[in-house]
């Protein structure tokens, strides 16, 4: 006798290891499918939402790391003196960070799959663009206007340059 677990509305899984298991399910060594297209549809039906509000939640958490680190590492830039970063710059990260956070919020309340890619290929984009000048100091920056620095966090990026 079989036992079963029902894990979607009209969809009966078989447990793992009542042995049929390799019956409805196509294993290779990167893809697992179900052989059924109709359970396969059920699956996902039961499955893609959870996923994706997942996803949508870590990118949110995502979002908000990427603001206190931009607040910390403007800290550390505007206390140092010997770098001058442009008001434009300051703006275009806040208003990224800002969008960031509205397109995460967006994907929290209506957690799909629309909603999810826009803000990962966001999030994606931003991170690079953000430690390359002119959003970041270039090692030039830090090698002619803060050789004498006594910052911590400068004289370390100073040294690794």
């Amino acid at each position: 006798m079989m036992s079963t677990k029902t894990h979607a509305p009209d969809a009966v899984i078989p447990e793992i290891g009542d042995g049929p298991l390799e019956d409805l399910l196509n294993i290779t060594w990167f893809t697992m499918y179900f052989k059924v297209p109709a359970l396969e549809e059920k699956y996902d039906e039961w499955a893609v939402p959870r996923k994706v509000f997942t996803a949508a939640q870590t990118l949110a958490f995502t979002s908000v790391l990427l603001c206190a680190g931009f607040t910390f590492r403007l800290y550390q830039i505007l206390s140092t003196r010997c770098l001058v970063i442009g008001r434009t710059v300051i703006v275009i990260n806040v208003m990224c960070l800002i969008t960031s956070l509205f397109m995460s919020g967006v994907g929290l309340k209506k957690p799909t799959e629309q909603t999810y890619w826009p803000t990962l290929i966001f999030n994606l984009l931003y991170l690079p663009a953000t430690n390359l000048p002119p959003m970041a100091p270039s090692c030039w920056a830090l090698k002619t206007s803060c050789a004498a620095a006594e910052n911590e966090w400068v004289s370390q990026a100073y040294r690794h340059v």
